[in-house]
């Protein structure tokens, strides 16, 4: 059975925690304060689910960050390179700055390229990036489930992602 590490336990960190718990995929949890991860994993009551710290969750063969790009997360994840080398890196961000009135990045790039080039022995993942957190408590708009776009150039990281995420 596939892990996720979760890093962020935010409105899209917890949601997504919760969505792959639900569905059997393993998860590891992790936030800045133990005690906030072990409150969330309570609440949740999925087995699945098992807090972490951030050391923990970037062993997994799996990561997905749910931090925003403007708070620092290439910074955040620089102490973790050799252990992110290889590994699936499922980025959910669009980089907003901070009243999301315009990207922090260039017309030209992407959260996942800034990723990409950051920690080039990373195999990046988009996904997520068309939905909000509202979206996993209502997922149906017309009686349809929402659409989730999934991109990158990693076509055998894409299928992998998929493969989890089904």
């Amino acid at each position: 059975m596939a892990t996720i590490g979760i890093l962020g336990t935010g409105r899209m960190g917890l949601r997504l925690a919760k969505a792959y718990g639900e569905n059997g995929i393993h998860v590891v949890l992790a936030s800045r304060s133990r005690e906030r991860t072990n409150a969330l994993i309570q609440a949740l009551d999925l087995p699945t689910i098992l807090p972490g710290t951030y050391e923990e969750a970037v062993q997994q063969p799996f990561v997905l960050p749910a931090i925003f790009h403007r708070d620092g997360l290439l910074d955040l994840l620089e102490p973790y390179r050799q252990e992110l080398d290889g590994k699936i890196l499922i980025d959910i961000t669009n980089p907003f700055n901070d009243d999301y009135t315009d990207f922090i990045y260039p017309w030209n790039t992407s959260a996942a390229e800034q990723l990409h080039t950051r920690f080039p022995k990373v195999r990046v993942v988009g996904a997520f990036k068309n939905v909000w957190w509202e979206v996993f408590d209502a997922p149906y708009f017309e009686g349809h489930p929402s659409d989730v776009y999934v991109v990158g150039n990693d076509e055998e990281a894409k299928v992998d992602f998929l493969a989890l995420s089904e």
